[in-house]
């Protein structure tokens, strides 16, 4: 656009977006004047995300003369404007705009044409009719209703990972972990398959071997195996193009805790755009019940058990950083502790060695994958840790999961857990005494 330079003459202004804006203290927040007529076009604008604050000067929130232009935002205490007048008013030479707000049907004059103006939120809030002017419409200490989303999405550059963001009781966003949007997918994925009866006998679930342990507990539910791989996605690809060529077992999810997910078999690698399908697709379902997808997951935690998980990593650089990361797994390996946070240590599993040792019996069985200098421990309550070396970076993780009867018990269990390994870790960095066992 160019700069105006008459204040006094119409400018221009059409097929722009304005994100993000914050207005406070005008008498008219958004005025869109004129036609969508050149020279006087003001057609096509996008005002997104937009947060208004009305006041005792307020005579409009938004007025509204153009054509096609779209108004997204909250618009608060529409009650303080001083006339008790309209909040937004679209004219009658306004056509075809589309208003997405916090407002009821009683706040919007709407004398145009074709304007898309809803008010989705009437039939599910509770609400009281019109007061007299200047009262508030809405129970509480505003007259709105939220107009966030139910869900946030976000993929990494070549969108194979995907983020979730979703509403919890209050209302605010849970950005939830790739732990825990797998098995919201996985659970959904699993419960439409099986009410439709599309579940093979010999159905399987992929997940790597530090991905939370809730994945196998609702497979397990629906009958599904679950078959664990080493921590890259690949190979859980190269599992179902075996399974596809030996024709030896059906696919039906896979996933890791590092925001990668995989539905259909078409792909060889994590997919985010399958993912976040799904994902909106559950979140819909959820709300047909009622629900909200943060619901959901705390609706399989009551059902499963309440599993956290946490990840921990050191950087160390250099040659002797390398030295320090190896000293360390090879403590580990060489005197594995007997116990941990108060718990006996059951199971160890080397997956350099190949070899699934318990401590308790003695027993010894093999782990069918790759060579890979990784450690997992098992405590007897289920409780487990897992030292990983990263492969591309000068990193040492350690990657944590438990299980309890409720939320704050998990999270008192991870964190003493946590914290006993990572003294260790510490201890063995500084040179000082190291864990016993």
């Amino acid at each position: 656009m160019e700069r105006i330079t008459d204040l006094n003459k119409p400018a221009w202004v059409n097929a722009n977006t304005f994100s993000y804006l914050s207005i406070d203290g005008c008498q008219y927040g958004i005025d869109v004047a004129d036609i969508s007529d050149v020279p006087y076009e003001t057609s096509g604008n996008s005002f997104i995300h937009f947060q208004m604050q009305c006041s005792s000067q307020t005579k409009r929130a938004i007025r509204c003369s153009g054509a096609y232009n779209i108004f997204e935002g909250h618009i608060w205490d529409t009650y303080l404007m001083n006339s008790g007048g309209i909040p937004v008013a679209f004219t009658s030479i306004a056509h075809r705009n589309q208003l997405a707000s916090n407002l009821l049907s009683t706040s919007i004059l709407n004398n145009g044409q074709c304007n898309d103006v809803t008010f989705p939120f009437e039939q599910t809030r509770n609400i009281f009719a019109p007061g007299l002017p200047g009262d508030p419409d809405m129970i509480g200490n505003q007259d709105d209703v939220s107009l966030y989303k139910d869900l946030l999405l976000a993929t990494d550059s070549d969108a194979d990972r995907l983020g979730v963001a979703a509403k919890n009781h209050r209302s605010d966003y849970v950005i939830l972990t790739g732990n825990q949007t797998g098995v919201l997918l996985l659970h959904y994925v699993l419960s439409q398959k099986k009410e439709k009866g599309m579940f093979a006998d010999n159905s399987v679930m992929l997940k790597t071997i530090v991905t939370s342990e809730l994945g196998r507990a609702i497979a397990e539910d629906y009958g599904v195996q679950t078959v664990d791989t080493l921590t890259v996605f690949k190979y859980i690809a190269e599992k179902i193009e075996e399974y596809k060529r030996e024709e030896t077992k059906i696919f039906q999810f896979g996933y890791e805790e590092s925001y990668g997910y995989l539905i259909g078999d078409f792909a060889r690698d994590k997919d985010a755009v399958q993912a976040a399908v799904i994902i909106a697709e559950a979140a819909a379902y959820h709300k047909q019940q009622g629900m909200t997808l943060y619901d959901g997951l705390i609706q399989l935690y009551e059902t499963y058990g309440y599993y956290k998980e946490a990840l921990t990593s050191f950087t160390l650089k250099g040659k002797d950083g390398a030295e320090q990361i190896s000293r360390i797994v090879s403590q580990f390996r060489e005197h594995p502790p007997a116990e941990l946070a108060g718990t006996a240590v059951e199971k160890i599993e080397d997956y350099q060695s190949g070899k699934r040792i318990n401590l308790l019996t003695a027993q010894q069985e093999v782990i069918d994958l790759l060579s890979s200098n990784v450690l997992k421990f098992w405590l007897q309550d289920g409780s487990w840790f897992a030292i990983c070396p990263s492969g591309t970076e000068p990193k040492l993780k350690f990657y944590f999961g438990v299980k309890e009867v409720t939320q704050n018990r998990s999270e008192k269990r991870l964190e003493e857990i946590q914290s006993n390994v990572m003294g260790a870790v510490e201890n063995m960095i500084y040179n000082k005494k190291s864990m016993r066992h």
